[in-house]
C-alpha cells in the first residue's frame, strides 16, 4: 500500500482529514462513473456488491477495504438482495519539505490477514469526527496513522509469506495482456509460484473474485468491443479467446444479460467518439458519424470543426480541445467507443476507463488507414465504392492537366510555419495530391518521396517555380512570415507571383484523409487551368 521506500519518512508527511462517514445504499443502488478527488480509504461492513475502479471489477463483501487514489474512475453496484453499509475516510497529503513524490503503490482492493483489526480502526475516526473537541482532531491524526501502520503491517506480514499478491498482479496482469490466448488457470497459477488447488482462493482474496470469473469478463468486454464494429460472431468468438462460437454465444449472454447478436443490434456504434478530428473526415467516407469529437483548433476552424465537414457534424458533441484533454467531459458525454492515433496527446491513454478504446497508427497512406476503419466497422463495400469514385476523379483530373498544362512546368507547395518555410514534397498531405495523384512536377531539388524541406528564402528564389499553392500549417494563426515575404524585393522575383500564378489555400487543404484529398483534387485542378 505505501511503498516502503517511504516507511522511515512518514514523518515528513502532513495528512489532512475529512470527515469520516458511515453509508448506507438500498440494494440494486447503481452508483454512477465518477472520478474522484481525493484519496479515500472505504471498508465495508455489511452487504455485497461490485466496485469498478478505472475498469477493474472488484467484487465487494463484508471486511473488504479499498484504497481509491486521485483522479481514478469510480462506480459502484450494490446487490440486489441486501442493502451495503461501508465506512469511509477521505483524506488528501503533502510533503514538509515539497518532496511531491506519490507514497501509495497500489490502489484497488487492499488483501487483508484481520479485516476486524481495521474495521475497529474506522470505528474509531467515526466516533472522534463525531465532536468538535480540538483535541478529539489531534486523536484522530493519530488514530488515522495508526490505522494505515495497521494496514501496512498486515500486507507486509502477507509478503513475508511467500509474497503471495506480487504473484497475484503478476498473474492478472498476463490475463490482461493475453486474454485472446487460451489460458490454463493452473498452468497460469504454476508459472506464477503459487499451488494450483490454492489459486482461485488466494486470487479471489487479491482481486475479489474468482480467476476464472476474472477472465471471463475480461473476455467478455473486449468482445463488446468487437461487436460494436459489427464483426461476426465467429471472428469476435475467436478475438477473445474461444474455438467454439456457439459456446461463446452462451457465456456472454450469461455474462452480459443478452446473447451477442442483440448486443451487435442494440449498439451499431451510435455513439462513437474521436480524439483526433481529422478521424471523423475518414468515418464520413465510409458513412459513419461520429457521436462526440475533440475540436479542432486550427486557424480555419468553424465551430472547432474542420471546415469541410463542419456542416456534416452539426450535431456531433465537442467534448474538449484535442490538444487538451478533459475526461470529466467525455465520461459526461458517455461514449461507447473511442477512436483515437498514435501521436502526440491523440492517443486513447487518457481515456481507457471511460469507454473501450481503439489506437490507430499514423500511416502516410490515408487509404490503409481507411482500409482499417472500414474492416473495423464492417464497412468494405463502402470503402471499395468511395475509392472507386475516387480514383475515377484523380483519373479524370489527370487527363484535364494533362490536355491543357504543360508537364515541364513546376509546382510548389509553400507553406508558412510559423518559424520557418516548409517546401512540401509528395510523402502526404497535399503534396500526395500535387506530385503522386496528379503527376505534377515539383521544383528542382523537391522530392515526391520526402515529407517537407525546411527552406530559406534564397533557397526559393533559386527554385523560382511557375506554380506556387500557399497555405500555412493550422495552428499559425498569424501568417506573420507570409507577410514579410510578400514585402521582400525576392517576392516580386518569383515567376508564380510575376505570372499570377500564385494560389493562397486554407490550411485545411494541407491535411491527410480522404474527403479532404477529393476535395483538394479539384481545388488544384480548377487552380491550375484557371492560373
Amino acid at each position: 500500500m505505501i511503498n516502503d521506500n517511504f516507511w522511515n519518512q512518514m514523518g515528513d508527511i502532513s495528512f489532512s482529514l475529512c470527515h469520516p462517514v458511515r453509508k448506507r445504499y438500498p440494494a440494486g443502488k447503481r452508483v454512477r462513473r465518477r472520478f474522484i478527488t481525493y484519496y479515500h480509504l472505504v471498508q465495508i461492513q455489511e452487504g455485497r456488491g461490485t466496485m469498478s475502479i478505472n475498469g477493474t471489477e472488484y467484487e465487494a463483501g463484508p471486511g473488504s477495504l479499498f484504497l481509491l487514489q486521485p483522479k481514478s474512475l469510480v462506480e459502484a453496484v450494490v446487490d440486489g438482495e441486501q442493502p451495503i453499509q461501508f465506512m469511509m475516510q477521505s483524506f488528501t497529503y503533502k510533503w514538509k519539505n515539497a518532496v511531491g513524490t506519490e507514497i501509495f503503490d497500489e490502489e484497488g482492493l487492499l488483501a487483508l490477514n484481520d479485516p476486524t483489526t481495521i474495521l475497529r480502526g474506522f470505528e474509531q475516526l467515526h466516533e472522534l469526527g463525531s465532536t468538535s473537541n480540538p483535541l478529539s482532531s489531534w486523536k484522530r491524526q493519530i488514530v488515522f496513522q495508526e490505522l494505515l501502520f495497521t494496514i501496512v503491517s498486515d500486507q507486509q506480514s502477507d509478503k513475508q509469506q511467500g509474497g503471495t499478491r506480487f504473484a497475484i498482479e503478476k498473474a492478472k496482469d498476463f490475463m490482461d495482456m493475453y486474454y485472446h490466448e487460451d489460458i490454463s488457470l493452473s498452468t497460469l497459477a504454476q508459472r506464477h509460484g503459487i499451488s494450483a488447488s490454492n489459486f482461485a482462493g488466494i486470487f479471489k482474496k487479491h482481486i475479489g473474485v474468482r480467476p476464472i470469473d476474472y477472465l471471463t469478463r475480461l473476455r467478455m468486454e473486449h468482445a463488446k468491443t468487437w461487436l460494436r464494429s459489427q464483426q461476426n460472431l465467429k471472428t469476435v468468438a475467436s478475438k477473445v479467446g474461444f474455438r467454439d462460437e456457439l459456446y461463446f454465444s452462451r457465456t456472454f449472454k450469461k455474462v452480459v444479460g443478452v446473447s451477442p447478436t442483440i448486443y451487435m443490434k442494440n449498439h451499431v456504434n451510435s455513439k462513437i467518439m474521436t480524439v483526433f478530428p481529422l478521424l471523423n473526415d475518414y468515418l464520413l467516407a465510409l458513412d459513419l458519424k461520429p457521436f462526440a469529437t475533440l475540436s479542432y483548433a486550427g486557424n480555419d476552424q468553424i465551430r472547432g470543426l474542420l471546415p469541410h465537414i463542419a456542416d456534416e457534424l452539426m450535431e456531433t458533441k465537442i467534448v474538449g480541445r484535442w490538444d487538451r484533454p478533459d475526461r470529466e467531459s467525455v465520461l459526461r458525454a458517455d461514449p461507447e467507443l473511442i477512436l483515437g492515433v498514435n501521436w502526440a496527446s491523440l492517443t486513447t491513454d487518457t481515456y481507457r476507463n471511460v469507454a473501450p478504446t481503439i489506437t490507430l497508427f499514423n500511416k502516410d497512406n490515408w487509404r490503409d488507414t481507411l482500409l482499417e476503419l472500414a474492416t473495423l466497422f464492417g464497412k468494405k463495400e463502402q470503402y471499395a465504392a468511395w475509392l472507386k469514385q475516387y480514383d475515377h476523379k484523380a483519373a479524370d483530373a489527370r487527363s484535364r492537366l494533362r490536355s491543357s498544362f504543360g508537364q515541364e512546368q513546376t509546382v510548389m507547395l509553400l507553406v508558412d510555419a510559423g518559424k520557418e518555410w516548409r517546401v512540401y514534397g509528395g510523402k502526404r498531405q497535399l503534396g500526395d495530391i500535387l506530385y503522386k495523384e496528379l503527376k505534377l512536377t515539383p521544383p528542382i531539388g523537391v522530392k515526391p518521396q520526402t515529407h517537407y524541406t525546411v527552406i530559406s528564402e534564397a533557397d526559393l528564389v533559386r527554385m523560382n517555380p511557375d506554380h506556387i499553392f500557399l497555405t500555412t500549417c493550422n495552428s499559425n494563426s498569424d501568417a506573420r512570415l507570409t507577410e514579410q515575404l510578400k514585402s521582400s524585393p525576392a517576392w516580386n522575383t518569383l515567376r508564380a507571383v510575376q505570372n499570377g500564378r500564385l494560389n493562397e489555400v486554407p490550411s485545411w487543404f494541407n491535411s491527410h484523409a480522404p474527403i479532404q484529398h477529393s476535395l483538394a483534387i479539384d481545388m488544384a485542378v480548377n487552380s491550375l487551368l484557371s492560373s
